[in-house]
């Protein structure tokens, strides 16, 4: 038997979970399983939303575990946020989540975070606390890199939480995952996800844009597993530079809303260590 709807009123409202994927099929099968496996939330109410640049056999094969399953090739340019762009064209829901084909969302990660965006009917999103893990064979050394940002990201978040009306500060756009998020569907509907920082940042440009149409609601449970996967190119050195070269063009391009205080600074500082 389904779990009762969130909603009295069946189908509705309808999620709409985005998921840009590149190759991995195993990974995206887990995330797409986990999304199945939702508590407190009919599935009735759930649409996935797979999208791709160029189709893929995995991915399309995994629409046969569902109806809710859906697969598309992408709209617009390649990689994350082009698919990303590709899911907000089809998407149907009151609410949309933009999940990565690695993640693993809690069982009541919608429910939870529906109820506080329902609570707070102002905000344009809402974002969670997660729980980061290693895959087998992740370098120790990497691990103890990634442990002080882990531990900031929780900071800002209870920082905003207590001394900004349980908000986000509108400057620690850069400690939040798009993948930990939720967002009402007709507020930002009509954001584009901007191609010149796809080396890094398209995300965080696309909250900056989601904050000026309304405050991001910080959810004080930790409702997402971020994966960190082996043979990641994050601390390549190419990867690194290019990641360098966008962070400081989206720098550049801040409002004065956002190039204030701590949070500001610590940015500045963030992108020094790309630099090397």
């Amino acid at each position: 038997m389904s779990p009762e709807p969130f909603n009295s009123k069946k189908f509705f409202p309808l999620i709409s979970i985005i998921i840009p994927y590149y190759r991995r099929p195993h990974l995206l099968r887990q995330t797409v399983k986990s999304i199945l496996a939702q508590k407190d939330i009919n599935l009735n109410q759930i649409e996935i939303l797979i999208c791709e640049y160029e189709p893929s056999p995995a991915a399309k094969k995994l629409t046969q575990l569902a109806p809710q399953i859906h697969h598309y090739r992408g709209l617009y340019q390649e990689g994350p946020g082009g698919n990303r762009q590709t899911g907000i064209h089809y998407a149907r829901g009151k609410y949309m989540v933009f999940l990565d084909a690695d993640d693993l969302p809690a069982p009541t990660f919608i429910s939870q975070m529906i109820i506080a965006l329902e609570f707070d009917p102002k905000a344009s999103g809402a974002v969670c606390f997660s729980r980061s893990f290693f895959t087998p064979g992740f370098k120790f050394r990497e691990r103890i890199k990634l442990l002080p940002l882990m531990l900031i990201r929780d900071l800002s978040l209870i920082v905003s939480l207590i001394f900004n009306r349980g908000h986000l500060f509108p400057g620690a756009f850069y400690l939040c995952q798009l993948s930990h998020m939720m967002f009402r569907r007709e507020m930002v509907k009509k954001l584009k996800f901007n191609y010149d920082y796809r080396r890094g940042g398209e995300d965080w440009d696309f909250i900056i844009q989601a904050q000026k149409l309304g405050p991001i609601r910080v959810v004080p449970h930790r409702l997402l597993f971020f994966r960190y996967a082996l043979g990641s190119s994050t601390f390549t050195d190419l990867n690194l530079k290019l990641k360098w070269q966008s962070y400081s063009l989206l720098a550049s391009r801040l409002s004065h809303k956002f190039r204030r205080g701590l949070f500001y600074r610590m940015f500045l500082f963030y992108i020094k260590i790309f630099r090397g």
